[in-house]
């Protein structure tokens, strides 16, 4: 890691920034995990989705009379 940060790495700052950085993107990475694995139990198909969604819009539209 010095190698990429050099002397800043010996920064606090530096460290709690890198350390915050490196949980939002292992937090990200777990998100996904979670997704996928729910998502390969799922039924839905990406065509069925997307009849959903139109038909949502439509509903919300017509509520809001637009």
């Amino acid at each position: 890691m010095a190698k990429i940060l050099g002397d800043d790495i010996k920064n606090p700052s530096t460290q709690a920034l890198f350390r915050e950085a490196v949980e939002d993107k292992i937090r990200e990475l777990m998100l996904f995990k979670v997704a996928d694995i729910l998502l390969k139990k799922s039924k839905l198909t990406e065509e069925k989705a997307l009849e959903l969604a139109q038909e949502l819009k439509e509903r919300v539209a017509k509520r809001h009379g637009l």
